[in-house]
């Protein structure tokens, strides 16, 4: 079994340490969200955005070999013990604070 990703924008689905809990592989379109998820243990398989073929040709071989694949399904369960609930909102909340526009508030002039 692998996770499929193949997600076009930058946001930060939970679903992947879901899958990544689970001792699911994330195999898909690569980027620094599920990149990082992975880094540590593996677990992750990707190749360039939108370049399906190269995707269709890594399922292909994931298929054919069950050794490279049991392989991805125990890194992809050594990277999910990485995460508790905890811990997942804590690099969620920080991923969010990262990338939202810095913003003041202005002061009340009344």
């Amino acid at each position: 079994h692998v996770f499929l990703f193949c997600h076009k924008t930058p946001e930060s689905p939970r679903c992947l340490v879901e899958a990544l809990v689970s001792g699911c592989p994330i195999v898909g379109y690569g980027s620094p969200y599920p990149a990082g998820l992975v880094a540590q243990h593996g677990g992750g398989s990707f190749v360039a955005l939108n370049d399906w073929e190269k995707l269709a040709a890594l399922m292909i071989d994931l298929n054919a070999d069950r050794g490279k694949l049991s392989a991805l399904i125990r890194a992809a369960a050594r990277s999910g013990q990485l995460f508790d609930e905890e811990t997942v909102f804590q690099h969620r909340s920080h991923l969010i604070k990262q990338h939202l526009p810095t913003w003041h508030c202005p002061v009340n002039t009344f």
